[in-house]
């Protein structure tokens, strides 16, 4: 049985950085800016509960996200890590063992992607919210400058639509990714070792 990488395989390194810097930075971004809508004065703005209660939901989907990270990272490690544990010549002295390890590692490598995939949908969401929350609250009332402002909300919204669209493309650019990498390593297995790329087994 064979270990399960993640694909592509910098993907946890990457996910860590998302979750563990940027999630937590978001969250006191949402809940600053609820505190500001929450203490002033209606009239500052147009929809203030509305725009409280987007804020509110962005930044508890940031804290669910890393949430989320913290329970999956335990379940993601590799041969190294059987290795430092179990000690490096397990594969040879306990082969039995050594596969019953190799199998719960693909178990636990799907419950990592389970909940990591959680993780991900929860920081996506927040920011989308989030976003959602800045334009609602930068809807002018009567007022001045009210172009200035209306740009403002409608660069929002356009940068906002933007990032949906990167989300959307990323998960079904995940999917090919992966099956383009399960592919190739499925050529190279079955592929004659004796067989050279672009020759022949002809001697």
């Amino acid at each position: 049985m064979s270990h399960i990488p993640p694909t592509p395989l910098g993907y946890a390194e990457a996910a860590k950085e998302v979750r563990t810097i940027a999630a937590p930075l978001l969250t006191a971004a949402a809940l600053s800016l609820t505190g500001v809508v929450a203490a002033a004065n209606d009239e500052n703005f147009r929809w203030p509960g509305l725009t409280l209660l987007v804020l509110v939901i962005a930044s508890l989907l940031f804290v669910a996200s890393m949430q989320l990270h913290f329970y999956a990272r335990q379940y993601l490690y590799s041969i190294a890590d059987i290795e430092d544990w179990y000690g490096s010549r397990i594969s040879g002295e306990e082969p039995n063992l050594y596969e019953a390890l190799l199998a719960q590692q693909g178990d636990d490598f799907g419950k990592w992607r389970r909940f990591n995939n959680g993780a991900t949908n929860s920081f996506n969401a927040g920011t989308l919210l989030l976003a959602s929350g800045i334009a609602l609250a930068l809807i002018p009332q009567v007022g001045r400058e009210m172009e200035w402002r209306w740009s403002a909300v409608a660069l929002l919204v356009a940068c906002t639509v933007i990032d949906l669209i990167w989300i959307v493309y990323l998960y079904f650019e995940s999917g090919r990714y992966a099956f383009k990498v399960s592919e190739r390593m499925l050529r190279a297995v079955n592929r004659d070792p004796e067989v050279e790329p672009g020759g022949d087994n002809e001697h």
